[in-house]
């Protein structure tokens, strides 16, 4: 039954986001179809994908693109258009 949802879930998630691009709802969707949400091994498992997650050039840039937004919000001031 697993194989039939992660299929459903990942066609979902693809309309929205670019695995390439957003390779986190994926690597969770591929752990619970994997190990399901419960037992030592699946937190195990889980651990390692987010620190290989977080090592990527897509987590940095995502962060960078973040950082960005955040500056540019900063610099636009509170008055609104004039």
């Amino acid at each position: 039954m697993r194989g039939f949802v992660k299929g459903v879930l990942v066609a979902q998630v693809a309309d929205k986001a670019r695995r390439d691009h957003y390779p986190a709802p994926y690597a969770m969707i591929d752990m619970w179809a994997r190990y399901g949400a419960k037992g030592r091994e699946s937190f195990e498992a889980e651990a390692r994908s987010i620190a290989q997650l977080f090592t990527t050039e897509t987590s940095r840039n995502l962060v960078r693109v973040f950082l960005l937004q955040d500056r540019l919000k900063s610099l636009g001031g509170k008055g609104g258009p004039r």
